[in-house]
């Protein structure tokens, strides 16, 4: 049996509600090791990709993850398409972003894995925003799609994730304010979190 190769987890912007608890896990002498993902989080990133692949007008089906519920799945990416139909936003999928915590200079990365950092340097934050517009009328739109009980997620108007985004975000299109929202997919359709 070989010991798995322990990982040093560089910060992200889904990780910043746990380091503002405890920033133990983010000591650079605190070994990781990854934990294979369950089936709703296998699950979620199917819709995820299923949801990337239409907004970027990719015309092949993304490859069925495996541990994911591929039924679950393509319903969840249903009652998400019925909502983007109505609400019909040119939305840009899986941006990557980094943000020097130093300069504050922020940049977006272009490595097309969604979790693919190999761009960003020591002492930058990265993360990937599900979504991002940027309107003409000024300031930027990020979103984030969840497909889990909401229950575990902090509202738009508080979360951490989401306001590391919006500022890296703005901050990479030079525009000085930003909008966020949730949108929690489920069978029955998409409810919206807006701060």
């Amino acid at each position: 049996m070989t010991t798995p190769k322990p990982l040093h987890r560089q910060i992200t912007a889904s990780a910043l509600p746990r380091l503002f608890k405890c920033a133990y896990f983010a000591r650079i002498d605190v070994e990781h090791w990854p934990a294979p993902p369950g089936e709703a989080a296998q699950t979620g990133t199917q819709v995820h990709e299923y949801i990337a692949q239409f907004l970027a007008k990719e015309p092949t089906a993304p490859a069925i993850i495996e541990g994911a519920d591929a039924t679950r799945a393509s319903l969840l990416f249903a009652a998400w398409r019925e909502w983007q139909r109505a609400n019909g936003t040119a939305w840009t999928p899986e941006v990557k972003l980094a943000l020097d915590i130093a300069s504050g200079a922020a940049h977006r990365l272009a490595a097309k894995d969604p979790r693919d950092y190999h761009e960003a340097t020591d002492g930058e934050v990265v993360g990937s925003a599900d979504a991002v517009f940027v309107p003409a009328a000024g300031g930027v739109v990020v979103g984030d799609w969840k497909t889990g009980d909401r229950r575990y997620v902090h509202p738009s108007d508080t979360n951490e994730q989401l306001a590391f985004l919006a500022l890296t975000a703005a901050r990479v299109h030079n525009r000085d304010g930003a909008r966020v929202f949730l949108a929690f997919i489920s069978e029955d359709g998409v409810a919206v979190d807006e701060a």
